[in-house]
This record gives C-alpha cells, structure tokens and sequence, in this order.
C-alpha cells in the first residue's frame, strides 16, 4: 500500500485558487513515485504505453471524492493511444480482435456512452494515434471505428486538446474527425497530405485559429512530389502565430508562402523543399527568415541548395545573421560532395555558425565521396549532434571511411554527444571508433558500424595499448558489423566466422573495458539479419555476466 498523504492537510486553503494547484501538485508527486500498471481496467491482453494508465492512482481518485478531478487530470492529461481511450465505454460496445489486436464496434453509440466518452476526453490535452518516433498505435481501430465517431453530437469532444498527433501507415487509418478539432488546438501532426486535410476539415482555419505548428506528411519510403495548393496556401496565411510548417519532403512550397512567413515575427521551424523549376529561387528578392531557428532543406543539386539559403536566410543590409541552431539537410541527385563546401560558404554567410548545435547531411546517389569536401562542417564546432549519411548510387556498392579523414572531420567538435555515420560504408575499425573517442569525449551514443571481427589481432593490441585512455560509460549500444560473405550482392552476415573470433579472442571482455554499461547490440547499417536469428546474442549474454561481476 502506497502512504497517502491524508487529504485533510490542505484544509485552509482558498478552494477556488490554491486547493486545487496543490491537489494537482500532490497528484503529480504521488503519479512520479507510482510503478506503471493499468488504471482503466482494460482486459489482460491489451497493453497500452506504460504512462498512459496508473491503477493506484486511479484508486486513489476512487477511494477519496477530493481527489478524484486532479488525479483524472493527471492521469489523462497525455494519452498514447486514442483507441485505449475508447475502452473506457461499455464493454458490450467494443471488442479487440485479431493479432493485430484491432478494435472495434458491434452497436452505434447510445447518448450514454457519448457522455461517458465526454467526461474523458474532456481532460486531454495531448493526443497520440501512431507516431514516426514510437509505436503509439497499440491497437489501430478498424476504419468503421472513426466513421462512428464522425457522427459525434458533441460540436468539441476534446475542448482542451492542445496537441494532435497521429501518424499512420495508409490515410484511412488515420484519426482526423472533426470532433478532435477545437479552439484550444495548438500543434497538429498527421501522415496525409494538404489536400487530404483540407478533404476532410475544409474549414480548419475556422476551427482552430490558434494553431501555431502544422505538420504533415507520409511514412511511404518514395512519396509522390506534389504541389501546395491555394486553398491550404489560404489557410496558412490565416495563422499570425504559426511558428513551425513542415508539409514533408516532397511538397513544394510557392514563393508567396514563402514570403508570407517571413511576414511572422513567431515563425521558427520549416521543412521546405527546392527544386529547379521552383518559383522563387531565381528571382532577386530575398525572402529573409530572418527569426528561423531549424531549417530542413530538401534540395534537388547542391547549386539549388546554395541559392535557397542565400534567398531565405540572407539579408540584403547585412545585418544580424540569423540564430540558426538545427539544420536538416538532404541533397538529391549528387554524385559528388563539390558543392557542399560552396553550400556551407554561403550558409556561414548568412548565420552565425557557432549557434548550430544540431546538423544532418543527407546526399543521395553519391558516387564519388570525397571526404575533404566535408571539412568544412568543423566551421560549426559547436555540434553536440551530427548525422552524415551517404547513399551511394550503386546499391551493392560499400563507401569506405579511412581514420584520418574521420578523426579530422570530427577533432574540432568537442562540444558533440551524439554521432550517426551511415548507409553505404563498410564498417570501420574498433581503433578508429576509439579514437573518435578520445577526440570527443563527450560521446553519449553513436549510430557507427563498428567492426571487431575482421582484425582481432588489433583489438586485443588495442587492450595492452591501454585502450588510448578511453573508458565511456555513457554508451549502452553498440552497432557491429559482422564479417560478410560477399558472394550475394551486399553480402549477409558470416555468423559462423563471427562466432569463432569471438570464442577464440577476449573481444568481449575489451568491449565491457571500454564500454562498462554496454548491453546492446545492433546490425549495422549495411546489412539485415537472417530472419529469426538474433546475431548478438550470445555476446550480450556474456557482456551481461560481466556486469553482474562488477
């Protein structure tokens, strides 16, 4: 049994301004020092997110009437997953089927049910229904499902709903009603594009006129290039406070959009993508975001992308530059790196470079990658978190990444925490991994293909060398590249070779030595397991007996 506090000490306080504060105060203490479990007792099998569902304090609000609105305040304030939500009807109204554990309905909804859902839902204010970053979508409903509850009664079932968020596989999956839609509504984030939003809530304008961050898009590997319309143009241009516009990487966004955000002194976050035949890129005036603050560029050539920040970061009087600490940039059809270093000198020009904290560096179809070209980034060497990521142009073909060039790419950034070096390039050593170590000993987690297995003789030369004085105990993954059999096109793992080194070499004691709270592995980037075999097994295993030594 939990020791709750008894209720009758903040007896005193003035019921219609402090009391209830330091209710909602107390409820978040006890919420915080609650283990995760149920609390709207859905049956055994369904299992939404951990913080979604507390049962002690939802007892808690059972057990004392004057706790009851801000423990259910607490307890709905983020729900992860709106078909959960639905399970607090009746049960004769619902069922969860199947192995996908889809829900669904077998009657309408009576006025009773909707009143029961009103008292709910009338206390979110984050909503999720699938997500790009985490499985929200426990159990996807059937499409009947949200065609039900399109003929919800209610003009604002979610009155304080402040964040939507639903991010699904196919359009008719996902939950776009007019019931979620309120005054109160301040960041939407759906898979579908403009004009199926505007499809579905022609009058969003209307219905939310604070909105302050769209975000649109779709989780298809190759969506289609489309074009804003004006009538979603319309709408952009009704928001005063719009502070972020991310419509996905293959929407192209008008020059009149453009300069109508530049208009908005709130406006800080957009994805926007460039291409040749755009229509602003070649014109003289300049747009001038002058307050952005994360920038996702989608640039057909690096000569596209070079014009683009000049006309939308640049300033005619040069003045201040502008704060810039995100930016996101991916680079289509680029066989070399030439133009990047043009692209960064005209970037520098117009922000101030130590203010970027945060950079992506996407270039697809890469055939000729010279790693030079990418000194330039050190211009920016307050980097806490990078990401390169190459894709060559040949899909069976490996990049490599020799140490020089790498230890020189990163020596300048001492400030970086994170690191991500993927896709098309063969694994690099342990020894150069640890190296980067040394060089950025602020490392916390790094998205490498690390190769142990093809030179242990090196790693254990690497272990009486003293392991160049690195010892990171912030990692706890690791990405190995196992060794290949290359005789089918990218080639698929030797777990047979990689077994062997591993039970002829001390190669995980070294890894437990330089990493002590290691308890992962990955595959590495290049190439997918066998189906139903677990690769790091066995090495996990011991990795965690050692842990347990310590």
């Amino acid at each position: 049994m939990l020791d709750i506090p008894n209720p009758e000490w903040l007896m005193g306080f003035d019921a219609e301004t402090n009391a209830y504060s330091e209710y909602e105060r107390l409820v978040q203490d006890v919420r915080a020092s609650i283990p995760d479990s149920s609390y709207h007792e859905y049956p055994a099998h369904l299992k939404p997110a951990p913080h979604v569902y507390k049962p002690s304090l939802a007892r808690l609000a059972r057990a004392c009437k004057s706790f009851e609105d801000p423990a259910l305040n607490v307890l709905h304030e983020e729900i992860d997953c709106f078909a959960a939500l639905l399970t607090c009807l009746p049960e004769d109204l619902w069922t969860v089927e199947g192995p996908w554990l889809r829900l669904t309905f077998h009657r309408e909804l009576l006025e009773t049910d909707w009143d029961i859902l009103a008292r709910h839902t009338a206390r979110v204010r984050i909503l999720h229904q699938g997500s790009r970053e985490e499985d929200h979508g426990k159990f996807p409903p059937w499409p009947e499902v949200w065609e039900a509850l399109n003929l919800c009664p209610i003009p604002v079932l979610f009155p304080r709903l402040h964040t939507l968020n639903c991010w699904m596989w196919t359009p008719e999956h996902v939950l776009c009603g007019r019931y979620l839609f309120g005054p109160q509504l301040r960041n939407i984030r759906f898979s579908m594009t403009t004009g199926e939003l505007l499809e579905r809530i022609p009058d969003l304008a209307t219905l939310c006129p604070l909105l302050e961050s769209i975000e649109l898009g779709t989780v298809l590997d190759h969506p289609s290039l489309s074009f804003t319309s004006d009538a979603f143009t319309n709408v952009v241009r009704q928001y005063p406070c719009l502070r972020t516009l991310d419509l996905g990487r293959m929407v192209v966004l008008p020059g009149d959009v453009m300069h109508s955000l530049a208009q908005l002194p709130t406006f800080r976050h957009l994805r926007v993508l460039v291409l040749e035949s755009s229509d602003w890129i070649y014109q003289e005036t300049r747009v001038g975001l002058r307050n952005l603050h994360s920038l996702a560029l989608d640039a057909q050539n690096w000569d596209v992308a070079t014009i683009t920040v000049k006309l939308l970061l640049g300033d005619d009087l040069h003045t201040a530059r502008v704060r810039l600490s995100k930016l996101d940039v991916t680079c289509y059809n680029s066989p070399t790196l030439r133009g990047l270093s043009a692209f960064l000198g005209a970037l520098v020009d117009c922000i101030s470079p130590l203010d970027v904290t945060r950079l992506t560096l996407l270039v697809v179809r890469v055939s000729d990658c010279d790693w030079t070209q990418l000194l330039a980034l050190s211009q920016l060497r307050n980097l806490t978190r990078v990401s390169l990521l190459m894709r060559p142009s040949d899909s069976t073909e490996f990049m490599s990444l020799s140490g020089d060039s790498l230890y020189t790419l990163v020596r300048g950034w001492l400030l970086l925490e994170h690191l991500t070096i993927g896709y098309g390039f063969s694994p690099i050593p342990l020894r150069n991994f640890v190296t980067v170590l040394s060089l950025c000993p602020r490392i916390k987690s790094a998205n490498i293909d690390v190769d142990v297995c093809n030179d242990p003789d090196d790693v254990i030369a690497l272990a009486a060398e003293g392991y160049l004085g690195v010892r990171n105990e912030y990692i706890k993954m690791l990405q190995l590249g196992p060794p290949r059999k290359l005789d089918a096109g990218r080639g698929v793992p030797d777990i047979g070779l990689m077994r062997s080194v591993f039970a002829r070499y001390p190669i995980v004691s070294v890894l437990h030595h330089l990493f002590p709270n290691l308890n992962e592995f990955e595959h590495h980037f290049g190439v997918m397991p066998p189906p139903g075999k677990s690769v790091w097994a066995a090495v996990e295993a011991e990795l965690e007996a050692m842990r347990g030594l310590d």
